[in-house]
């Protein structure tokens, strides 16, 4: 996003780069010993396409399962397996509105404490076949489900009169947004949600600015750099926030250089300044030479007000100044 912004009698672009931030996660062995007729085996060729769509009151959630043949074994339907997860990552038993085997319901549910489980053990349901099966899968979801958690997960099952046989090859995550299927080992250990920050900032004007050292704080909340973003992708995460500059930097200062005349330099650098939240008011120093981290507010929403540190020169050339900064949002290691 590019944004213009004037500085004094100084024209000042800031370029805002945004940064998807993959977030490493950890693996944990799936716990088997979720009930006494769990079982695990490989009973399925793997989940394609994958389709996730908004309706509005619900969302669809589709796919394909190969179900592999259960000639010769106790299972009585197919089984899907239904995963939702908490804010903070943690799986739910929360059902979902509707789920469909080849364009038939499931008649039964079960509700275990990490998942639900759908299925179908009527005769001519379409959920008992036992031969090799690439099956149409719909899930109905609601749109609260996805707005605490950006996916669900899937996994096949075949369900038997005194055991169920989940997949042994993991589940399907399903994200918000990505017609993808990203099968996971463990589903009690889903993707991190991708990190979605969006920034705002105003035209910066500072007035004239004569030579020596002086402050400029704009104050007002029209003056205000935001960053939007959701509670759960920055939940706990230290943030470094930076700005590369155009003109580069000399001593830990910025440098503002005359549009007509690159040799007039006006050192500066400037302060971010939030929201005093009880906690400690959170502070943003540019340039970011020690790549300080800070937590954002909870709330979607951070917002600082800039103050400007200048030390203008006795002899500078009258003109119009300038600079270009890059905004880096960056997780902290």
């Amino acid at each position: 996003m590019n944004k213009n912004i004037w500085i004094g009698a100084i024209v000042k672009q800031m370029i805002f780069v945004l940064y998807s931030v993959l977030l490493i996660f950890f693996s944990a062995t799936f716990n088997k010993v979720l009930a006494n007729k769990i079982l695990y085996d490989d009973i399925a060729s793997g989940y394609t396409n994958c389709s996730i769509t908004n309706y509005g009151t619900y969302i669809n959630v589709t796919l394909s399962i190969g179900f592999k043949s259960a000639y010769g074994t106790s299972m009585k339907s197919r089984g899907v397996v239904f995963y939702s997860y908490s804010a903070s990552g943690m799986q739910q038993n929360t059902k979902a509105l509707a789920v469909n085997y080849n364009g038939m319901p499931a008649n039964d549910i079960t509700v275990r404490d990490n998942f639900v489980l759908y299925s179908s053990a009527m005769s001519n349901s379409g959920w008992n076949e036992q031969g090799y099966n690439n099956a149409h899968v719909s899930v109905n979801v609601s749109n609260t489900i996805l707005d605490v958690w950006p996916g669900i997960a899937i996994q096949a099952a075949n369900v038997g009169g005194k055991e169920t046989v989940l997949h042994n090859g993991g589940a399907v995550y399903i994200e918000r947004g990505k017609n993808t299927c990203n099968v996971i080992a463990d589903p009690s250990v889903p993707p991190a949600p991708d990190i979605n920050i969006s920034v705002t900032a105003p035209d910066w004007d500072l007035g004239e600015i004569k030579p020596g050292s002086q402050n400029i704080h704009l104050v007002s909340a029209s003056q205000q750099l935001c960053l939007k973003y959701t509670d759960r992708s920055i939940a706990n995460k230290p943030f470094v926030i930076n700005a590369t500059a155009q003109n580069g930097v000399n001593n830990d200062y910025y440098q503002m250089t005359n549009l007509q005349d690159k040799s007039q330099v006006i050192p500066y650098w400037l302060t971010l300044i939030g929201s005093d939240i009880g906690s400690g008011r959170k502070v943003i120093y540019w340039p970011n030479s020690q790549n300080t981290g800070i937590n954002l507010d909870a709330g979607g929403r951070s917002c600082f007000t800039p103050m400007f540190r200048l030390d203008v020169p006795e002899n500078i050339r009258p003109g119009i100044y300038s600079d270009v900064l890059t905004i880096n949002i960056v997780t902290k290691a």
